[in-house]
């Protein structure tokens, strides 16, 4: 059985495919991706993208703005669905609604990879994450961590372990090769009586993959984020945000 949510908390769903080159697309090659993806993602821009270089001298401080190269963003009519292409990597986001991962999600990843890999000298990958954003408004201030979240706060039993603001940032290594990033933090409540976090979890795989092989290594990245999302909550939360099992 897998849990399912009708109210999922999603904020925004991001996957980035590094491409394994010699050299950074240049804007030529960019832009050939432009009429590709005008006809499903229709509000299309080539931006210019700037690095600030910082030099310390006898004079003080400084700046000096460099081009750092080149990216193309395509937008869905609604604002639900970004491709972006850069120099060295693509990334996909999906924006609420998420109609899940093989509800179209990793269809949207798929289908771009597909159409850059027949326009473009590109046919190695060497690194690949998944990550989702996920807004958690609970309808409790102060809030008791321990009744929403499946961990306890790691403070001694002399501070208060309700309420308070909570910034969190934990990786490791996981089977498989793949690496996880988490990270929670506290933001301002949704609304009064209430208090709220964000949730960001990224997997990463890292090593080199002919772009034939990305399907499976898409499913690899994908295939912890659900275990860790509902064994991060309690049964409160899962109930607060819908949860149903398929």
């Amino acid at each position: 059985m897998k849990k399912r949510y009708r109210n999922p908390p999603l904020i925004e769903a991001v996957c980035e495919v590094h491409f394994d080159l010699p050299a950074p697309l240049t804007r030529e090659q960019i832009a050939v991706m432009e009429p590709v993806w005008q006809p499903s993602l229709p509000n299309v821009r080539i931006n210019e993208e700037k690095g600030l270089e910082v030099t310390v001298g006898l004079d003080g401080v400084q700046t000096k703005e460099q081009p750092t190269g080149y990216r193309l963003v395509a937008r869905a009519a609604d604002n639900s669905k970004i491709a972006q292409l850069s120099g060295y990597f693509l990334a996909v986001n999906q924006l609420k609604p998420y109609s899940g991962w093989t509800g179209g999600f990793r269809a949207h990843i798929e289908e771009r990879l597909k159409e850059v890999q027949a326009h473009l000298p590109i046919e190695r990958v060497k690194q690949i994450n998944l990550r989702y954003i996920d807004r958690l408004d609970f309808p409790e201030a102060p809030l008791t961590w321990s009744e929403w979240f499946g961990f306890a706060l790691p403070v001694p039993s002399t501070i208060p372990s309700t309420g308070g603001n909570l910034q969190f940032h934990y990786e490791q290594n996981l089977p498989d090769g793949l690496v996880l990033a988490l990270h929670l933090v506290s933001v301002p409540p949704a609304g009064e009586g209430g208090t709220s976090a964000v949730m960001d979890c990224t997997i990463f795989w890292r090593g080199i993959a002919s772009l034939d092989e990305c399907p499976a290594l898409l499913d690899r990245v994908h295939e912890p984020h659900p275990q860790i999302f509902n064994d991060f909550l309690t049964s409160r939360s899962w109930e607060l945000f819908g949860a149903y099992e398929v």
